[in-house]
């Protein structure tokens, strides 16, 4: 390092102290093929933090289909919530954890085979390398990642209970809660007063997303359609849509209850609500969703 940059050697063993050498390729054997291209470890932030995970399952499937979810946690309570189909898919949750926010340099599961091996172990390989640690057979409190979902499911819970939400909408409330909890400033002494995601992300978070709306809200969105249809219609939001869209693309459930991704939307108005003809409409709109929900389609 010291001949290739032109710094002293002293300035090179610190820099070397400080820095990391994740993408070194060796060069011992003739040169008959191509070197790999797939460098993961190089794509993305790496995280000097222990991360702790578990499943969490649901008796209602949701209208994504979804059965259950992959939470992940550390030590200061950030936490990211990721809904799967079945637990079968929690090493895609995994590499979307890594993806979003980073690579930990420490993954904390239970025993579960679906935490330990095939494509779950493969991404800590190829992304990190990342350690990984389990718990002891009956011990819930070695992982964190248990108390952080009695958390989400107590807060989930009430919000739905609150809030008059459907059950079939419960992945979208923990994905919710997941996210407010994360741009929370818990009163713990290593956050120093400051949020879990400002210490994982390293940058102060804007949360205008999260204020503006309460879960299941009834709002107004924009809808083209074709003339003389009404472009103005009544939705209920239901959360950020951070993969769809540009900022404060959100996601909300019309009418006919199959969730739509729209930017344009604006709350209801106290006077509107409490006219007896919108009170009317929104009757009849929940129970057109209420139907929907109660066929058991999914997206």
């Amino acid at each position: 390092l010291s001949r290739r940059w032109g710094i002293g050697l002293s300035t090179a063993q610190k820099t070397l102290r400080v820095t990391t050498q994740k993408g070194l390729r060796t060069a011992v054997h003739p040169l008959h093929r191509r070197y790999r291209t797939q460098q993961q470890q190089l794509r993305y932030s790496r995280l000097n933090s222990k991360f702790y995970s578990d499943t969490m399952f649901s008796s209602s499937v949701s209208v994504r289909g979804n059965t259950c979810g992959q939470i992940f946690v550390n030590d200061l309570n950030y936490s990211k919530f990721i809904p799967l189909k079945s637990k079968g898919d929690a090493g895609m949750a995994l590499e979307e954890l890594f993806q979003d926010i980073g690579v930990p340099t420490h993954m904390h599961t239970d025993g579960a085979k679906e935490l330990t091996t095939g494509h779950w172990r493969k991404v800590c390989q190829s992304y990190g390398p990342v350690k990984q640690t389990m718990s002891e057979p009956l011990t819930p409190w070695q992982n964190r990642a248990e108390s952080e979902i009695r958390e989400l499911k107590k807060q989930v819970l009430c919000i739905m209970s609150h809030e008059g939400i459907p059950q079939r909408f419960w992945d979208y409330v923990a994905e919710y809660v997941s996210e407010i909890r994360s741009r929370t400033a818990h009163p713990l002494y290593d956050l120093k007063g400051r949020t879990p995601i400002e210490h994982v992300a390293g940058e102060t978070p804007d949360i205008t997303e999260w204020l503006e709306y309460r879960m299941y809200q009834p709002v107004w969105y924009l809808d083209p359609g074709d003339f003389p249809e009404e472009k103005k219609l009544l939705g209920r939001w239901l959360g950020p849509a951070h993969r769809v869209g540009q900022a404060f693309c959100c996601w909300i459930v019309p009418k006919s209850g199959r969730v739509i991704a729209r930017s344009t939307v604006q709350p209801v108005s106290e006077d509107e609500r409490g006219l007896d003809s919108f009170k009317t409409r929104l009757k009849d709109f929940d129970k057109s969703v209420q139907d929907f929900l109660n066929r058991g389609d999914t997206h």
